[in-house]
């Protein structure tokens, strides 16, 4: 007896353990099917097949763990399937019938009372392929906007040709200065005109020397002038956030506030320079009057000196010719009274003869 419940119990533990296995299965098929996106119909087939193999299975467990009684459990565990599948089938007719009218109402309604919900992901779509298409335009655009903007800065002038442009210059204006002084000079020395001449030419050749260079020097400034007006006009075409447009416009502005000290620099130094010239004229114009006062003086100091000397002259000649005037007055005095001495004494020995020649 004790042996036959223990198999009688056995029977009947068997099939409630397959049934519950039968369940969970079902529920995991059931619980797939009903997180899937796709049709609920899917999922009940699902279900069903996932029976068949769980009704094949646990027949195949059932055989080998109850030797005897098959018939018995046989017969239980297909009545237990059997049910387990009618509740199986009618939970995943129920989870059609919950998923398929009820949502495709709810899709219904929410699709009547809110149209825009269907329009906003194409609205959204053609919004963001409509930027985009902007984006990639505006990036080819930029992109030949910057080639276009290196080729003219290929274009500008190098510092080292700003640098030997203002040698240059300077160079040539010097030369004539010198020049221009070299001919007064010669001018001031009464040089012959032949000299004269000649050095009239060499300044006129400086002149226009120092002329070409500083033509020179402007048409490479307005050339360079030229292309930045350019560049300046191209960057304002580019996007305001355009990472080349704001570098360039920075660089640009660096190198303009660079030349503007450059230039206020080159203006002073030009400015000291002008000045120390000027002062330097004004003291060599200082020292020509003085060294002609000099000269004056000297000059008249010399004049006096040979006034003084023909004076001196004059007055001793006068002298000598008083003194010989007076000697040759003497002299002639002599001569007078001796002469007429010399008639008296006749006149008296003219009349010693008539005494005698009477007597």
């Amino acid at each position: 007896m004790n042996v036959l419940l223990k198999k009688k119990n056995k029977k009947s533990a068997t099939p409630s353990t397959t049934s519950s296995v039968n369940s969970s299965t079902h529920n995991v098929a059931s619980t797939n099917a009903s997180s899937s996106t796709q049709v609920t119909s899917t999922a009940s087939l699902k279900g069903g097949t996932g029976s068949e193999s769980n009704k094949h299975r646990n027949h195949k467990s059932h055989d080998v763990s109850t030797n005897s009684s098959t018939t018995i459990v046989g017969s239980s565990s297909n009545s237990a399937r059997g049910s387990k599948t009618e509740s199986g089938n009618r939970r995943d007719h129920e989870k059609d019938s919950n998923h398929g009218p009820d949502t495709s109402s709810s899709q219904a309604s929410v699709t009547n009372t809110r149209p825009e919900l269907n329009r906003s992901p194409g609205s959204l779509l053609s919004i963001i392929s409509a930027r985009a298409k902007i984006d990639r335009e505006e990036k080819k655009k930029d992109k030949k906007l910057e080639q276009e903007h290196e080729e003219l800065k290929g274009q500008k002038h190098s510092d080292f040709t700003y640098a030997n442009a203002g040698i240059a210059v300077k160079s040539a204006e010097s030369r004539y200065e010198i020049a221009k002084e070299e001919l007064q000079i010669l001018k001031d020395m009464v040089a012959t005109e032949e000299k004269i001449r000649k050095q009239e030419k060499r300044v006129e050749s400086e002149r226009k020397n120092r002329d070409e260079a500083d033509e020179k020097l402007e048409e490479i400034r307005d050339h360079d002038k030229e292309i930045a007006d350019k560049q300046r006009e191209i960057l304002s075409k580019m996007s305001e956030d355009n990472p080349y447009r704001i570098k360039a416009e920075k660089e640009a502005r660096k190198k303009e506030q660079k030349t503007r000290k450059w230039i206020v620099k080159q203006d002073e130094k030009e400015k000291r320079a002008e000045e120390a010239a000027n002062e330097a004229k004004e003291a060599e114009k200082l020292a020509e009057q003085e060294k002609i006062a000099s000269e004056k003086k000297k000059k008249d100091k010399a004049e006096s000196i040979v006034a003084e000397r023909t004076n001196y002259k004059r007055e001793k000649a006068a002298r000598e010719t008083k003194c010989i005037e007076e000697k040759f007055e003497r002299l002639q005095y002599n001569n007078s009274r001796k002469k007429g001495e010399r008639e008296r004494e006749r006149e008296r020995g003219k009349g010693k003869t008539n005494n005698t020649s009477q007597s």
